[in-house]
């Protein structure tokens, strides 16, 4: 298991992991404390709970910035972009993730003042090296199920995605 002190090594291959969304009601719960000399963590509209608590998938020191994707009739949704969690050991807590439905006027202004890229200075259309082969082990067909895939380097691809639509 990744700890906040063990990273995971080289080649940093992209990472996967079934989660389940989780309301956001029940997953303040997880993060409510009575001790108030403690880091007081709160869980806001504009963010989004994921993890699955029988299995301890969840983000980890180094994931933030990593999307959280569904696939619904075939078609893969960026829903999430990883924020925080707790320390990543036992007990397992839910992973927060910044909600990007709560961001669609914002990302949609921001498209609308930037010019649109050129077609031909496209890069050509070839798998990144980092998901070569890429097979998804989990069934992200079902129902509230998604698919977090997290390392840093997925970033930049995800604000060029945002950008070229």
């Amino acid at each position: 298991m990744l700890t906040e002190t063990e990273y995971l090594g080289a080649p940093l291959q992209l990472q996967e992991g079934e989660v389940g969304i989780l309301s956001n009601d029940i997953c303040k719960v997880y993060f409510q404390t009575s001790d108030t000399s403690k880091n007081n963590y709160s869980v806001h509209e504009d963010m989004l709970c994921a993890g699955d608590l029988n299995t301890g998938k969840a983000i980890c020191r180094g994931d933030s910035g990593g999307p959280l994707a569904c696939k619904l009739m075939n078609i893969w949704y960026l829903i999430g972009i990883s924020s925080w969690s707790l320390p990543c050991q036992q007990p397992v807590s839910p992973s927060v993730f910044t909600r990007l439905t709560h961001f669609t006027s914002w990302i949609l202004e921001k498209q609308s003042i930037s010019p649109n890229p050129d077609p031909a200075a496209a890069p050509p259309r070839n798998k990144p090296p980092a998901i070569k082969d890429f097979n998804s082990t989990g069934t992200a067909h079902k129902p509230r199920s998604c698919t977090a895939l997290v390392v840093l380097q997925t970033s930049p691809v995800l604000l060029m995605s945002l950008r070229a639509r």
